[in-house]
């Protein structure tokens, strides 16, 4: 929903909206405005204007906007943790060299408490502290939610402040590009060898007790896309699963009803619930690799073609090849579009890379492998270079 935003205080985290609104109360939410994106905690009071937002003021100021502001407001569905442990890279606002104000700082980490106690805050996320002259960025939180990779700071919960010097690049970008989303449902999606967690000491070996299935993962890594930053309204995004044949997305369910969405965070729910029925409806066929990347490849022209925009190709696979044309061929074959890559994104630690491998680099693109959850964020940062680079 789009909502009115203004400037509240210091509300502890909390941002309020008109009771009409009650569908939100209770709920953490995805709040978006030219491309920066900040998730806030919700209340509902009669004393906010209908269709109006009255945000905490350390939210205003992230998002940079003004007063009256029109912001997109999605629920998000997913446990948020209170996080213990903070990583925060400090870039001065004065010029100075960071290294020697991390070193002059490190004894003032209570002063942080005012401008981050109570917030959702995500990796990347950004805030300012105009008397200290700096802006933190979050580089990691843990505990942290799975695909946003967002927690809660309640002060007195934090255990550990990190922080490193910043490096001019390591602040919030906007980016501009279109995504193609290429799934593998077929029977080797219910493989579970994915480590929830962060921790490297964990097993990686297949039915690793507690492990994720390739099928969940595959949509945190897709909750994770569509919560990426962008400028241009016209970016789009289109998804294509494949088990022995590849299927396009579409709401209508008809075959040749193929549908691109904008790529912003109300595509969502329709993609992840589509993708989930994929699931359901292909776990027992065998996967054809060749098929979907043929489709997902067509689909990224024509999204490039229409916008002039780059368009990433991520495959979601353990390249499982078990039918159809060797993928590798299809994609030297039918590859003519310089505007298009693809990122084969190796779900588990019994993937083939090698295949994998070779299908990135027939478009110079990148192959990343997810062992354990906390791997999700990686393909988010290294799409924004990508999307740096060609954008």
């Amino acid at each position: 929903m789009e909502l009115a935003a203004f400037r509240g205080r210091n509300q502890k985290g909390i941002s309020f909206v008109h009771s009409d609104n009650d569908s939100l109360e209770h709920q953490v939410s995805l709040v978006t405005y030219r491309g920066r994106r900040v998730c806030i905690d919700v209340r509902v009071s009669q004393n906010v204007p209908s269709d109006s937002m009255i945000l905490d003021s350390r939210l205003f100021d992230e998002l940079e906007c003004q007063e009256s502001s029109t912001v997109e407001v999605t629920s998000v569905d997913e446990s948020i943790p209170i996080c213990n442990e903070i990583t925060l890279s400090v870039e001065s606002l004065a010029g100075l060299d960071n290294r020697k104000v991390v070193q002059a700082v490190s004894s003032r980490i209570e002063d942080f408490k005012e401008h981050i106690d109570g917030l959702v805050f995500g990796v990347n996320q950004t805030v300012s502290i105009p008397e200290l002259k700096l802006r933190l960025t979050v580089h990691d939180l843990r505990p942290a939610s799975e695909a946003l990779r967002v927690a809660r700071v309640s002060w007195k919960n934090v255990l550990k402040v990190s922080l490193s010097p910043s490096e001019p690049s390591t602040t919030q970008e906007e980016l501009c590009f279109n995504l193609c989303i290429v799934s593998d449902v077929g029977a080797s999606a219910k493989i579970a060898d994915i480590v929830e967690g962060g921790d490297p000491s964990n097993s990686t070996t297949p039915s690793h007790e507690g492990a994720l299935t390739r099928r969940k993962t595959a949509l945190l890594v897709l909750r994770h896309l569509l919560t990426l930053p962008k400028t241009d309204e016209g970016s789009m995004v289109a998804s294509i699963a494949y088990g022995e044949e590849a299927d396009s997305f579409s709401e209508s369910g008809l075959p040749d009803d193929t549908e691109k969405l904008p790529f912003d965070p109300e595509s969502l729910k329709p993609l992840d619930s589509w993708l989930s029925r994929q699931f359901d409806m292909h776990s027992a066929e065998p996967s054809n690799p060749g098929s979907g990347l043929l489709e997902g490849l067509r689909s990224a022209a024509e999204l490039s073609e229409a916008n002039g925009l780059p368009t990433a190709v991520v495959l979601l696979s353990g390249g499982a090849f078990s039918a159809g044309r060797n993928p590798v061929s299809v994609v030297r074959d039918i590859q003519k579009d310089e505007r298009v890559s693809v990122f084969c994104i190796a779900l588990g630690a019994e993937s083939d890379y090698e295949l994998l491998e070779a299908i990135a680099n027939v478009t110079e693109g990148q192959i990343l492998s997810i062992c354990h959850t906390s791997d999700v964020v990686r393909i988010g940062a290294e799409l924004s270079k990508w999307g740096r680079c060609n954008g």
